[in-house]
């Protein structure tokens, strides 16, 4: 049989497989002090000879530095959406969040969602490591900058 057969050195056995890629580009604008974004982000995942496409946009809250709250909606290679809400807390030296998703594949023709696919919940917990960003100058106490 043909798949039994040991292979010599001479035999090649040749196999391709296309890599998979991913491009992303985002911007973000904030306004009023630092306290709210403004968010686009643009997704392509390209494997074998399909690419599908992704723009999410978001609108950020920060009212403290310490909390965080945001809200997305993305458009998926226009077959259906998700709808996203996330909570960031970060007192001084340790960061929790909590965050979910809300696949949607119909909605009116005003684009209300109406029927759910599936829900993503994510909760989690991380440790920063350094400083906080100096590059505005908000989110910088004054016994930070001496």
């Amino acid at each position: 049989r043909d798949t039994d057969r040991s292979r010599g050195l001479g035999d090649v056995y040749k196999r391709q497989k296309m890599l998979r890629a991913s491009v992303n580009a985002g911007l973000e604008y904030e306004v009023w002090r630092h306290k709210i974004g403004i968010g686009l982000l643009y997704t392509a995942r390209v494997w074998e000879y399909k690419t599908m496409h992704n723009i999410t946009g978001s609108v950020n809250f920060h009212p403290v530095r310490w909390f965080t709250v945001s809200g997305s909606y993305s458009v998926i290679d226009n077959r259906g959406g998700a709808v996203g809400l996330a909570l960031n807390l970060c007192p001084n030296w340790i960061n929790f969040y909590l965050a979910t998703d809300v696949l949607t594949s119909k909605h009116t023709p005003q684009w209300v969602p109406i029927k759910q696919s599936s829900m993503n919940v994510t909760l989690g917990l991380g440790i920063p490591i350094g400083k906080r960003s100096h590059r505005i100058a908000a989110y910088v106490r004054e016994s930070d900058r001496h």
